[in-house]
């Protein structure tokens, strides 16, 4: 397959007919890693073969969607990306904490760093952490990258997640 892959890869501007070609005899065969494989390369092609801003723009979301849903191909792998972010957050605001840059506003709970870093992570739940907590110096910046990588992933996983239904 990869001998393929090259051979397609040969072509000096992208033609999507080989690619889909190609990964519907692979699909007819029953070899369907194969089949993801050539329309993931097909996938990248088309977005390389973009010009000027717009391409740009195009590869960078590609970048992101490759490595985080496999352009749609694997959406669930958006979850170890959260695991990744969880355990790193976690650790992070921990130490945070103990450095006292996590300040708490009156009648707030005991800190929990694994619930304040899914509170970041996920946009569309509030576990109130990070209403009763504001963070201070480092832990700021940190806060404000954690929430910018939550919804980074939430917007990945619903293009992913549009693809399976656009193949339907």
């Amino acid at each position: 397959m990869a001998q393929r892959l090259a051979w397609l890869k040969l072509n000096k501007r992208y033609v999507p007919q080989i690619y889909a070609q190609l990964a519907a005899v692979y699909q007819t065969a029953g070899f369907d890693d194969e089949a993801t494989k050539v329309s993931v390369a097909g996938e990248h092609a088309r977005r390389s073969s973009l010009p000027g801003l717009a391409g740009r723009a195009a590869r960078v979301a590609g970048f992101l969607l490759k490595w985080t849903v496999l352009y749609g191909y694997r959406p669930l792998r958006v979850l170890w990306w959260l695991l990744a972010l969880e355990a790193a957050g976690t650790l992070s605001f921990l130490a945070l904490y103990s450095d006292h840059q996590l300040i708490a506003r009156k009648e707030a709970p005991g800190f929990n760093a694994f619930l304040y870093t899914l509170d970041l992570l996920l946009p569309v739940v509030s576990l109130k952490q990070r209403d009763f907590w504001i963070p201070d110096g480092w832990a700021s910046w940190l806060a404000a990258g954690f929430t910018v990588a939550g919804w980074g992933l939430a917007l990945c996983l619903a293009v992913g997640v549009g693809r399976i239904f656009k193949a339907r």
